[in-house]
């Protein structure tokens, strides 16, 4: 056991060491000279001051101080002061140790709470109304909050059947006019939303529009039960139309933006190319004498 004690104490010792040693020197005719802020060690005196045979460690408050700083000052153990110098106890000693983080590195600040990546927008459309399912793909940022973080999603205006944040009931508020998805979760997630848009396919305007989270890349398919139809979607980029079983089913992706809007009617009918025609449109008199009649064009 004692054995094990040592080898552990020697372990704890040269991750110290190692941690130390990383800070820079500057070097000037071969001659090394320290940084005001640095603090190096040679074996012989970091082995005086973690006095391995001892359950104490004893550190000049420089030293000290130091080994708080590149822990983030976020431990800070209790210590006494003897001779000007801080004294730790072994478990303490071990616990400022576990706390450091290696020197240099520095906390990047996001660009912002969260980014929704991506969004898919999948419709078929109805007599009377279009479903949509859309996909969003977010990125939730780690940051300090009091409170959790609420992400505006879609306006009011849309009939909502259901939201799932990772496949699971999403925790949703309304408020000014929005659905806001509220989460304490960070990392890359995925919004699931099922609404559905007025639109008709028979009577009143052909076409639809509504608000989006804006999103770099925007996705829209769009299948409407009807042949030959001419199918705009604004703000697309190469639309891409195909027939499928007397279905009319558009696809593309948008440029950035923070609103879908689509339209849609009937092809125009070509008409067959032949020989050329005349078309007249003629009048006739018709008078009647004594022996005859008569018929004027």
């Amino acid at each position: 056991m004692k054995q094990n004690k040592y080898i552990q104490i020697g372990v704890i010792g040269l991750v110290l060491l190692s941690i130390l040693l990383i800070i820079p020197l500057q070097a000037d005719n071969n001659v090394e000279k320290k940084k005001p802020s640095s603090i190096t060690l040679d074996w012989e005196e970091f082995q005086k001051i973690l006095k391995l045979d001892v359950d104490e460690v004893k550190l000049t408050w420089d030293e000290f101080s130091k080994l708080l700083s590149m822990t983030g000052f976020r431990f800070k153990p209790e210590y006494k002061v003897e001779g000007g110098n801080v004294i730790l106890t072994r478990e303490q000693f071990k616990k400022l140790i576990d706390k450091m983080k290696p020197p240099g590195r520095e906390e990047v600040t996001p660009p912002s709470d969260y980014l929704i990546k991506k969004g898919s927008y999948n419709g078929i459309s109805g007599k009377k109304s279009t479903q949509f399912t859309a996909l969003l793909e977010l990125q939730i940022f780690k940051k300090e909050r009091k409170a959790y973080l609420k992400i505006p999603l879609f306006r009011e205006e849309l009939a909502i059947e259901d939201i799932r944040f990772d496949e699971k009931p999403a925790s949703i508020i309304t408020e000014g006019g929005w659905h806001y998805l509220n989460t304490d979760e960070v990392g890359k997630h995925s919004v699931r939303v099922k609404f559905s848009v007025k639109s008709s396919l028979d009577k009143g305007t052909p076409g639809l529009n509504f608000n989006i989270p804006h999103t770099p890349i925007t996705y829209v398919l769009l299948d409407i039960p009807k042949e030959d139809m001419e199918i705009t979607i604004g703000n697309a980029q190469e639309l891409q139309t195909r027939a499928s079983r007397n279905h009319t089913i558009v696809e593309g992706y948008l440029i950035p933006t923070s609103e879908i809007r689509i339209s849609w009617k009937k092809k125009s009918v070509k008409i067959a190319h032949g020989p050329a025609k005349i078309y007249a449109e003629l009048f006739n008199l018709l008078s009647i004498e004594a022996d005859a009649i008569r018929v004027t064009t």
